[in-house]
């Protein structure tokens, strides 16, 4: 996918629509982004959708939700303008990418999980 293209969605608000307005857009609702999501479907490109949508809609979620303010004031505007892409990477052993088998749970060592 060229990084053009995703910097001009992100240019037209198409990158971050259901994030606030400080981060740099619109704070949509799930209805909007439906719309966004049927309207990309359309596309003759599965790559195309995939990137956007896992972008969108599972990678940076994380960041979003979890993430503490100095996080995401250094990572969302550029998220949401398509300057920085995110992804998801998952490894389990013998889960492969099924993250529904993952038979794994964090464990804590004094501050830190593992």
């Amino acid at each position: 996918m060229p990084r053009e293209v995703l910097r001009l969605m992100g240019s037209l608000g198409w990158l971050g629509l259901r994030y606030p307005p400080e981060y740099g857009r619109r704070r949509a609702d799930a209805v909007t982004s439906l719309v966004f999501q049927e309207a990309l479907s359309r596309s003759t490109s599965g790559g195309f959708v995939v990137t956007v949508l896992v972008h969108t809609d599972m990678a940076s979620p994380h960041l979003a939700h979890a993430g503490d303010a100095g996080q995401k004031a250094r990572w969302l505007p550029a998220i949401c303008r398509g300057e920085c892409i995110t992804a998801v990477r998952w490894t389990e052993p013998d889960a492969g990418s099924d993250v529904g088998v993952a038979a794994h749970a964090g464990v804590r060592d004094g501050g830190h999980w593992c």
